[in-house]
């Protein structure tokens, strides 16, 4: 019969908790719970040691017997999982997995081939990792600074009204938002929209 193969990721969060965040098929899926549930299979292994692990059936089922046998249900017999780079150092990221149907596992060509793709692709997910970190960043400093002409905007209409200096004038506002259980942007927004000449 014709030989066959299944392909998935495997990501661990902050937490270090395991996920499957992409797969070629439902079988993927399957063989990557056994693992998550019990915490022991070549994904866990190759993401935790960031080794990379290789096990054709005879290995497999001297390893991991539950597995093993679980996973021949759906037609796997042999396991290849590599690390994928982490994202910062000490930070494991996870595991390429390539679940095959060949009862003698994987050539050493088809391990060195899936090395270098999981390199190649596990520098592109840190790259996007790293792009979404510092455009949430520059999201957060922008509202920060929205927050910060707001807030010196309203301090400024105080000091004209009530004769007080900056500090006077940011203690108004702090005492209004305690005072109504509102953040202090929000009090001066609608300090500033109360005095809005139209």
């Amino acid at each position: 019969s014709r030989t066959r193969t299944w392909r998935g990721v495997t990501v661990l969060d902050e937490e270090g908790a395991a996920s499957t965040a992409a797969r070629t098929s439902r079988e993927v899926v399957m063989v990557d719970e056994l693992q998550y549930r019990s915490w022991a299979g070549p994904c866990i292994e190759a993401a935790e040691s960031e080794q990379i692990v290789v096990a054709d059936r005879k290995a497999a089922s001297e390893r991991w017997p539950g597995l093993a046998s679980e996973a021949r249900r759906f037609g796997v017999q042999s396991f290849l999982s590599i690390p994928l780079p982490a994202l910062e150092p000490g930070v494991r990221a996870g595991a390429v997995n390539v679940y095959g149907s060949r009862a003698d596992g994987f050539a050493r060509s088809e391990v060195a081939l899936m090395n270098l793709f999981t390199t190649a692709a596990g520098y592109a997910i840190g790259s996007t990792e790293r792009y979404r970190g510092a455009r949430q960043l520059a999201l957060q400093l922008e509202r920060a600074l929205d927050s910060r002409a707001v807030i010196d905007q309203a301090k400024g209409v105080l000091m004209a009204v009530h004769g007080v200096d900056a500090d006077g004038a940011f203690a108004m506002l702090v005492e209004t938002s305690q005072r109504t259980n509102t953040k202090v942007r929000v009090v001066a927004e609608e300090l500033l929209a109360s005095v809005r000449i139209t």
